[in-house]
């Protein structure tokens, strides 16, 4: 899992072109932020999940 220079969270895009939901827990610095999103592939390699904090876990549901 890579980070780009804008904060987001990347994983390669191996099973699926379509949109997939992405539960992800976040951590910051005053508690833990959880919510889940619709993730979309980018450039048919990777989900990129919008991100500022670090991220602890993440799970995909097809």
């Amino acid at each position: 899992m890579n980070s780009s220079q804008s904060g987001d969270i990347q994983f390669p895009l191996l099973f699926t072109t379509t949109p997939v939901v992405v539960s992800v827990n976040m951590r910051t610095d005053n508690s833990d932020l959880y919510y889940s999103q619709i993730a979309r592939a980018k450039n048919n390699q990777y989900f990129t999940i919008p991100s500022s904090s670090k991220c602890d876990w993440f799970a995909i549901g097809f």
